[in-house]
C-alpha cells in the first residue's frame, strides 16, 4: 500500500511571481483531486504538506467548506465493539469538533460502555455481538438516522477520527454535484496517532473505505444493504457495499480532501516503517474463508446471492483475495 513519496510538480499553480501560501496551494490540489480522484500525485501533495507541517488538520478540506445549496440534517453512524473508552472518546470528540452540525449515533455491538450514555450521542445498545465487522450495527444506526428525519448519513468506525472540515466538505461537494454518494480521502495513522508517509493506491480507484462514505437522497435507501450478503462475506463489507451502490447507477463525487484519520494495525506497515511490531498488531487479511464459502454455494444459491448484490460475485471475491495482503484494513 506504499504510495509514491516524491513531491509532484505544482502544475496547477498560477503563473505569478510568488508561489501561493501552503493553505492556498492545498486548496488547489484538493479541487484538482476532486475532479481526478485516481491521480495519486494530488493525494501525495496534500499528504506531504501535512507531514512537513505546512498545513494543519484544520486546513484539510477547508477550501470545500463554502456552504451547500441546501442545509442537510446529517447523522454520523459509529459501530463499536471492544474499543476502550479513550478510543471511543477520540472518535466522538472528532464529531463534536465538526464545522458542520451533525448528530452522532453510536451503536454498541453487544459490548456497551456505560460512559457513552453520558455523551452527546444517540447511544443504541444491541443485546449481543453480531460478529460481522460492524455491519448489523451500521444498519441499526442508519435506520435510526432515517427514522429521526436525517437527510444524510456519514459513517465513522470507532478507531478512526474526522478532521474538522470532514462533514462540511462532504455536504458542500454534494451541493456542488448533486451526487447521492460522496466520499473523502484518508491519511493512515498508527494507533498512537503517528501519521504515516503512505497512501493506499486503491483509494480513489477501486476502494472507498466505510469511514469516507456519505449517503444522501436516493442513496439513503441503501443504508440497510450492509446485510444484503451472507455474513461470511462481511470481511469485505465496504467493497461489497460500494460495488452495490455503483451497480445501482448512483452517482459518486469525491471531495478531494484527506479529511479522515484512518487507524491501521497491520504488522506489515510497522515493518515497512522499520519500527518494532507490537504484540497486538494484525496479520495480513485472509480472505481464504470467504472464497471457500463462495465455492461451496450451489447454483441456486449463487443465483440468489448475485440477485441480492446485483453483480457477479465469485470473480470479484477471488480478485480481492489475490491482493488482500496489500490492504490497509
Amino acid at each position: 500500500m506504499m504510495g509514491d513519496r516524491s513531491e509532484p510538480s505544482h502544475s496547477i499553480r498560477s503563473a505569478t511571481s510568488s508561489p501561493p501560501s501552503p493553505a492556498l496551494a492545498l486548496r488547489e490540489f484538493e479541487r484538482a483531486a476532486a475532479e481526478s480522484p485516481a491521480d495519486s500525485r494530488l493525494w501525495q501533495a496534500a499528504l506531504i504538506a501535512l507531514m512537513r507541517g505546512r498545513v494543519s488538520d484544520f486546513d484539510i478540506g477547508s477550501g470545500m467548506a463554502m456552504g451547500a445549496a441546501r442545509p442537510l440534517r446529517v447523522a454520523v453512524v459509529t459501530s463499536y465493539f471492544r474499543e476502550d473508552a479513550a478510543t471511543l472518546h477520540r472518535c466522538h470528540a472528532s464529531v463534536l469538533a465538526q464545522t458542520y452540525p451533525c448528530r452522532h449515533i453510536m451503536v454498541a455491538d453487544g459490548q456497551a460502555r456505560p460512559e457513552v450514555s453520558g455523551w452527546e450521542v444517540d447511544h443504541v445498545c444491541l443485546p449481543r455481538p453480531n460478529a460481522d465487522y460492524g455491519d448489523t450495527p451500521r444498519v441499526v444506526g442508519g435506520e435510526r438516522a432515517v427514522a429521526l428525519g436525517c437527510d444524510a448519513i456519514a459513517y465513522l468506525d470507532a478507531d478512526n477520527a474526522y478532521r474538522p472540515h470532514h462533514v462540511e466538505s462532504l455536504v458542500y461537494r454534494h451541493g456542488a454535484t448533486s451526487a447521492p454518494v460522496v466520499y473523502s480521502g484518508r491519511t493512515m495513522h498508527f494507533p498512537d496517532g503517528q501519521l504515516l508517509p503512505v497512501t493506499d493506491p486503491e483509494d480513489g480507484r477501486t476502494h472507498i473505505d466505510t469511514s469516507c462514505l456519505f449517503l444522501v437522497g436516493p442513496a439513503l435507501a441503501m443504508c440497510s444493504a450492509w446485510l444484503a450478503y451472507p455474513r461470511p462475506l462481511a470481511i469485505i463489507d465496504d467493497r461489497l457495499f460500494v460495488r452495490m451502490l455503483r451497480v445501482r447507477g448512483l452517482d459518486f463525487a469525491f471531495t478531494g480532501a484527506l479529511t479522515l484519520r484512518y487507524t491501521v494495525h497491520y504488522a506489515a506497515l510497522y515493518r515497512t516503517q522499520k519500527l518494532p511490531v507490537p504484540t497486538d498488531a494484525r496479520p495480513a487479511l485472509d480472505l481464504t474463508p470467504a472464497l471457500a464459502y463462495c465455492r461451496g454455494l450451489s447454483t441456486a444459491q449463487w443465483r440468489e446471492l448475485e440477485a441480492a448484490v446485483g453483480f457477479p460475485l465469485e470473480g470479484f471475491v477471488r480478485s480481492l483475495a489475490e491482493r488482500s495482503a496489500q490492504w490497509p484494513e
